[in-house]
């Protein structure tokens, strides 16, 4: 489709097309977009796209275009409808780290006086401030995407850092973004409820890489991690520059000395106080370093603003001291971000480490016993409680839980268990307060409640009980 001329705009929700409009037929996991075209042309839409194998009776004064792929063609034709995009736009890829990777390179890039912004599970930020929140997509549909982006360039930015989910990528949401670089923080299990097995989880991210990436790019990749061959040889394939980080032997290294953090970057070394002792979060600002450098960015500049980052909202965040002990919230909802949630909150545990976490519903099983296995085994406290059980049956998901988490303590009730775990606190210990981060949400049936971590846990923290 080359001509948008004449349309005033793009829609695949029948309940939003408009006169003029452009109406995408999708096939979605509830709903066939199909049946709703006559919906569509009623309101107003004067130009149809459908898949080619659809056998839809055509009705005269309207214009209809079949495609192989409806999806991927809703995501081409938003980039044509809005046009303008930043002229710098980088993504992150993998399972863990994207939020806090994004958040670095636009504070990074903002300190080095670049006006920019990032995209992802906490919404549009720029100036620190959040411009849209998104909903709880990691990466938003095509049409909300590319209307972001010209808002963007409206307001001047230049440079921007998307997340990239393995959604997005299966779902043809990202392409049409022309990236300029792109990173991949690390693998491992989650969202088998969507793409069933490891393989294809893996190859849904992978297609960043294959498809998206364009021919001169740059991939900033984890060298430490067994996937960065298979990665690299993708990109080397498609003349696409890589870029390595890790511990040793890549073009950007990090040690930690005493209270300083010694980085490398293509051979120029730094030194710089780093606010956070997680190791994770050593590997999301090599990351989010190898961006820069892709970006043009002045390294020197990047750097300068290493001591003063902040932390994305809710990862490993601490909220406050009760008795002695500190408080701390995290969005680990995933096997390998619980255990290094754990590991880095025990360096600075001098006593006790608590942790109270659940799962959510609807969502993948099989991680369930992990994670009570891993919390069992790292933490000295186990609280099992409630995340968001959505249509599931949450003492069934406590259950499943509790099946891997020997010797843990279950609570019904989300807010009960916060109070439970607080109050057994003692000077010396830390509490992680784990699963749903920056979420001021708890979804039971289909309904979504107000609910907030950091109120509840400020609540008792404020107010403590009388003795």
């Amino acid at each position: 489709m080359t001509d948008l001329s004449r349309a005033t705009g793009i829609a695949f929700d029948s309940r939003r097309v408009e006169k003029g409009n452009i109406y995408v037929a999708i096939q979605g996991e509830k709903f066939n977009g199909e049946n709703f075209i006559d919906e569509a042309i009623e309101k107003g839409a004067t130009r149809i796209i459908v898949a080619s194998s659809s056998k839809i009776t055509q009705k005269p004064g309207v214009t209809y275009h079949f495609v192989e792929n409806p999806r991927k063609e809703l995501a081409i034709v938003a980039a044509e409808f809005y046009q303008q995009q930043p002229k710098n736009i980088v993504g992150v890829g993998g399972t863990s780290g994207k939020t806090s990777t994004v958040g670095f390179y636009r504070q990074m890039a903002e300190y080095a006086g670049i006006k920019a912004a990032s995209i992802g599970t906490l919404g549009v930020i720029y100036n620190e401030l959040e411009y849209d929140s998104l909903g709880t997509m990691t990466s938003p549909d095509p049409i909300k995407l590319h209307s972001v982006l010209k808002d963007l360039v409206r307001e001047n930015i230049t440079h921007t850092a998307i997340e990239v989910s393995s959604h997005g990528l299966d779902q043809y949401r990202l392409d049409g973004v022309v990236f300029k670089a792109g990173g991949f923080t690390n693998f491992t299990q989650d969202h088998l409820d969507y793409h069933k097995t490891l393989d294809a989880y893996f190859g849904a991210k992978l297609r960043f890489f294959s498809e998206l990436l364009p021919i001169g790019s740059a991939a900033v990749l984890n060298k430490d991690i067994k996937e960065f061959e298979k990665l690299k040889s993708i990109c080397n394939v498609r003349n696409i520059q890589v870029i390595s980080y890790g511990i040793r032997d890549a073009d950007i290294t990090f040690s930690q000395s005493g209270e300083l953090l010694n980085i490398v970057v293509f051979g120029e070394k730094f030194e710089t106080k780093f606010p956070f002792n997680a190791e994770f979060q050593k590997y999301n600002l090599a990351c989010a370093l190898g961006l820069i450098a892709a970006s043009d960015i002045n390294i020197k500049d990047a750097v300068s603003a290493v001591s003063s980052l902040l932390p994305a909202v809710g990862r490993l965040e601490k909220v406050g001291e009760y008795r002695g002990a500190q408080i701390f919230i995290d969005y680990a909802h995933k096997p390998d971000a619980l255990e290094k949630v754990l590991l880095s909150a025990r360096k600075f545990t001098s006593r006790k480490l608590h942790i109270l976490f659940g799962c959510g519903g609807d969502r993948d099983q099989s991680k369930r016993p992990i994670m009570g296995e891993i919390a069992s085994r790292l933490a000295d406290q186990v609280i099992v409680t409630d995340d968001n059980p959505r249509n599931e049956d949450a003492k069934q998901i406590r259950k499943e839980v509790l099946s891997g988490a020997q010797g843990a303590l279950e609570i019904e009730g989300r807010r009960a268990a916060i109070r439970l775990a607080i109050y057994n606190l003692k000077e010396g210990d830390t509490l992680i307060v784990a699963g749903k981060g920056h979420e001021d949400y708890q979804i039971i049936g289909d309904i979504k409640y107000r609910f907030s971590d950091f109120e509840e846990v400020k609540k008792i923290i404020e107010a403590p009980r009388e003795e």
